[in-house]
């Protein structure tokens, strides 16, 4: 049954044929147990060959999802619902619900012993997870960054559910330059060889997985969230000129600090670690904001007139959810500049690119000024993402297709 989405009086319809109906969930709780480049898999009669429909499993694929899920915001949370969307039967595991409350000194001993478990409740979670796979016998086993399990886990788990491919996704990178957080991956990279299949988000990603013994890797690019991420309904009051929402991690102080104190733009910042990273907060009240999740996020972009699209330097990245998620509300994209969105969007026409902080302040200018060409290229990027139809549901779909 083609699926049809119905946007501003806009019918989508989707080439893939991705069924609608509704699904029943299950969930393990805390307190209840239960266009990118793809490299060829290859065929292994021990364990996976290569394919989902001749491993035996049943008409309608099952799953085990492993992820944080809190949010429909995390990423995690729209991948498990893009796999529903293409009859995937999804037991879904939220991690964050497994989080264990650590001291001071407990934090500093698990990042100077290297163990990223101790962060959960680790034996729980992994009790959960194996007694989730023994009622489901899932087909696919989904890990969304796999940073507290040992390989001892995955070993177990593995051969508790031989015929089932392993799949590991993150979208971080472990081999860039944040120095301070590289402790938590220690599990992680010595988990590599063990998981069938690693989708990651950069060239560089593969050739240093493979080096760690990594088997399969997919490149995976992530689309548009459809249930959240859409251009409003009626005409919508812009309240904010210009917004940004994230972290504050790397140069993004010294980033602000030049639009707001140095060029005196009224740029509008939502996210976490401002308060605690940068004195901005305090010098300009007004603009810095919470965090905001669920509709209150896909609402600061409807109004807003530009939406800056930064990237994280550390991890080396082309491309992040903003380069989706704004053009998806018919946002005004507003993106540093790089191959990937340079490809994407045409410049100009659907969406406008920085290299460097001053550029950045040079097109917020411009665009005030023209707030109805601000609005045309906003629109032209959401028809852009209708007419190719980069939606996550169709990305996995894809993924699914090729497996």
């Amino acid at each position: 049954m083609t699926r049809v989405f119905a946007r501003l009086n806009v019918e989508i319809l989707h080439e893939r044929k991705i069924p609608t109906r509704e699904f029943h969930v299950r969930n393990a709780s805390a307190s209840a147990a239960p266009e990118t480049t793809a490299l060829k898999l290859p065929v292994s009669a021990t364990h996976w060959d290569g394919r989902l429909s001749s491993r035996g499993a049943p008409a309608k694929t099952s799953a085990v999802f492993i992820g944080e899920l809190h949010f429909a915001t995390c990423s995690g949370f729209q991948r498990s619902w893009a796999l529903e969307q293409c009859e995937v039967d999804v037991f879904k595991i939220d991690t964050t619900k497994y989080r264990a409350p650590l001291s001071h000194f407990d934090a500093g001993w698990a990042r100077l012993s290297k163990r990223f478990q101790l962060h959960y409740d680790q034996k729980r979670l992994e009790t959960d997870i194996l007694e989730a796979c023994a009622a489901t016998s899932p087909a696919l086993i989904w890990f969304e960054w796999p940073r507290s399990f040992q390989p001892t886990f995955i070993q177990l788990l593995k051969s508790a559910c031989p015929a089932a491919l392993l799949i590991s996704f993150q979208d971080d990178n472990p081999f860039g330059t944040r120095y301070g957080d590289a402790w938590q991956w220690k599990n992680y990279i010595s988990c590599i060889p063990l998981f069938d299949l690693h989708l990651v988000k950069r060239q560089s990603d593969v050739h240093n997985l493979k080096a760690h013994g990594a088997r399969n890797c997919r490149l995976w690019m992530h689309g548009v969230y459809t249930p959240l991420f859409v251009p409003p309904s009626t005409a919508i009051q812009k309240r904010y000129p210009v917004s940004f929402i994230g972290t504050c991690f790397d140069d993004r102080p010294h980033f602000f600090e030049f639009l707001i104190a140095g060029c005196n733009l009224p740029v509008h910042v939502f996210g976490s670690h401002w308060n605690r990273r940068s004195a901005l907060p305090r010098r300009f009240p007004h603009l810095f904001h919470s965090e905001v999740t669920g509709p209150d996020y896909a609402h600061v972009i409807h109004q807003s007139t530009v939406c800056i699209a930064l990237l994280s330097n550390s991890h080396r990245d082309e491309w992040s959810l903003r380069t989706f998620e704004i053009p998806g509300c018919a946002g005004m994209l507003l993106a540093k500049r790089t191959p990937v969105h340079e490809a994407l969007f045409r410049e100009g026409a659907e969406a406008m690119f920085f290299s460097n902080v001053q550029e950045c302040a040079t097109a917020i200018r411009a665009l005030l000024a023209e707030p109805e060409r601000a609005k045309r290229m906003g629109e032209a990027a959401y028809a852009r993402c209708v007419t190719e139809k980069r939606y996550i549901e169709t990305r996995m779909a894809e993924l699914l297709a090729d497996l």
